[in-house]
């Protein structure tokens, strides 16, 4: 029986479960497609609850303002200039609230079993840029907290996710790099780019 290889030195240290398993010939990196179709499987994953909390907000709007807002969801439809933006309004706070709770999604996930739902089935995981340890509550926090403020205006969020395409030589998008994580494979294959440690 052949012995197991011994672990990379950036395991040596890491007793944590969530350690990335020793790879032969170092770790491989996710690729941009895998991570595309983590986050669609995420937001499918979250969708039944946006759409829980978004029922009775339509609800309070059509009762509130009339069902004009409710059927078309275009408060500028509206004559009143304070029932405008009241509406408005309305509709700013629930998609803050939406992505308050990706964020808190994203934070408990990647915190504790270090990765999404969307990772886990694409066979994806975060690890620490430094050592490729698993990541931690602060870490996961302010990785999660840098999506959330690039999210929060249009063309950096798309700019943040893109970044990935031809940062070298981790693939990280913005969020990951002002975190200091990586996203890698956990299926273990002999081929493609390899995660280069900054510790």
């Amino acid at each position: 029986m052949k012995t197991p290889p011994a672990a990379p030195y950036y395991l040596a240290h890491l007793p944590h479960p969530n350690a990335f398993p020793p790879v032969r010939g170092g770790v491989p990196l996710a690729d941009v497609g895998q991570r595309i179709a983590a986050f669609i499987i995420d937001q499918l994953v979250l969708g039944p609850v946006f759409f829980v909390l978004w029922l009775p907000v339509q609800g309070i709007i059509g009762a509130r303002f009339g069902m004009e807002y409710t059927q078309a969801g275009d408060p500028v439809r509206a004559t009143d200039p304070q029932a405008q933006a009241a509406v408005l309004g309305i509709y700013t706070v629930m998609l803050l609230t939406l992505m308050i709770l990706t964020a808190v999604y994203q934070t408990v996930c990647v915190a504790q079993w270090g990765a999404t739902v969307g990772k886990k089935a694409m066979k994806l995981r975060v690890i620490r840029a430094a050592d490729g340890g698993a990541v931690g509550w602060s870490q996961a926090t302010g990785r999660a907290s840098m999506a959330f403020a690039f999210g929060m205006f249009p063309c950096l969020g798309y700019l943040d996710g893109g970044w990935a395409m031809w940062d070298r030589p981790n693939r990280q998008a913005l969020h990951d790099k002002a975190a200091g994580t990586i996203v890698v494979r956990t299926d273990h294959v002999y081929y493609g780019a390899r995660a280069v440690f900054r510790g």
